[in-house]
């Protein structure tokens, strides 16, 4: 995940586990793949788009730093990057960028206190970002940094907001709570969860909102709020859900379990690892399924659960992938790299940051990654 955090930063940084899958194309139309944010942006969200595929259509570079921009805080915050190029991302100092591509900044914004940013920001069809921050205000701010407004959803905000296709917000937070909130900023409707809700929602092409909650369940929601079906895991769903071509939707869970759900609520198949499951999957059109674990292993596994390899980088991971359209598959560790793999798992280049990587990368229309670290920089990488 990213970038998501359980409760606390310290809940980050001692846990990670990454699942994606990987294949050398998107699923779905539009740039990022699966037809998310209506193909307005390369990256309109934490992973992608609405289906939280992690998928671009871009195809990424040798693996040259291009810059670095010190946001003066650290960043788990995952960029999101708008149709023009320009890429959005909070951080710890409080405040959220909007950065140019070449790398100098186009405008900050300022909260006025001290709260972080460690949501991810999402982009709506009408360029609105929206962004979580540790106060429980869900912030709606024009392409030229000014406000909108703000929600308050009484507790700290570290899932990334999802945007339907009617512009209802969708994000879950530390209060237990997760809120649908109108694109005037009131209320739509609200769902009392057990536990924190720190994933990150996704939506089906039919509509279906998938989140997971500390409570161990996957809820399905309808648009009106009711609850579909919840499917139970075997422990706390700090993951964020990728919903597949086929509808069949991909969650981790700290029970070390891969599961994958059809759309009616029952297992399709589970995948069993050595830890874990805390940041989120992104799915191939074959299928192939990726999951890091937190002693450092990349585990690949086929479209129905198997064994396919291996690869081990030097620290545990809870940033989630990029997949461009060659199948690479871009990730931080926290050994303080950015690996960049190829679909059958052999590494094709690092980028060494100064900290740990818990941001997700994201890829810009050039195939451009771009991606936080703990070091406080954003990184430009080609």
């Amino acid at each position: 995940m990213n970038t998501k955090k359980f409760s606390t930063k310290a809940s980050v940084l001692a846990s990670a586990v990454c699942l994606f899958a990987v294949g050398c194309g998107s699923s779905g139309g539009g740039p990022g793949g699966g037809g998310g944010g209506g193909g307005v942006s390369p990256w309109s969200k934490f992973h992608a788009n609405s289906k939280n595929t992690g998928l671009s259509t871009a195809t990424g570079g040798p693996g040259l730093k291009l810059w670095s921009y010190d946001t003066l805080g650290m960043v788990f915050s995952s960029p999101a990057i708008a149709k023009d190029g320009t890429i959005y991302v909070g951080s710890d100092h409080g405040n959220f960028y909007a950065m140019n591509p070449a790398g100098t900044l186009k405008w900050k914004y300022n909260t006025g206190d001290i709260y972080m940013f460690e949501s991810s920001p999402a982009i709506a069809a009408d360029g609105t970002i929206y962004c979580g921050n540790n106060s429980g205000l869900v912030y709606a701010l024009n392409p030229d940094g000014t406000k909108k407004w703000s929600y308050n959803v009484v507790g700290g905000v570290s899932a990334a907001p999802a945007v339907g296709g009617d512009g209802t917000i969708y994000v879950g937070s530390l209060n237990n709570n997760f809120t649908a909130i109108k694109p005037d900023g009131t209320l739509k409707w609200q769902y009392a969860f057990p536990n924190n809700c720190t994933s990150s929602a996704s939506i089906a092409t039919d509509g279906t909102i998938y989140v997971g909650d500390g409570d161990t369940n996957l809820y399905a929601f309808n648009a009106d709020g009711t609850v579909k079906w919840k499917y139970k895991t075997g422990n706390v769903v700090e993951s964020s859900p990728a919903i597949g071509a086929d509808g069949n939707i991909y969650v981790g869970s700290h029970d070390h379990k891969l599961h994958a759900i059809k759309p009616d609520g029952t297992v399709k198949w589970t995948y069993t690892g050595a830890a874990t499951a805390q940041s989120s999957p992104a799915i191939a059109s074959d299928g192939t399924v990726i999951i890091c674990q937190t002693d450092g292993k990349i585990i690949a596994v086929d479209s129905t659960g198997a064994f396919k390899w291996a690869y081990t980088t030097g620290g545990s991971i809870s940033s989630s992938p990029a997949i461009d359209a060659n199948g690479t598959i871009y990730v931080g560790s926290d050994d303080s790299k950015i690996y960049a793999l190829t679909s059958a798992g052999a590494l094709k280049w690092t980028v060494t940051a100064g900290d740990s990587v818990h941001s997700s990368p994201a890829i810009g229309a050039d195939g451009t990654v771009y991606v936080g670290s703990v070091d406080s920089k954003l990184y430009a990488i080609k």
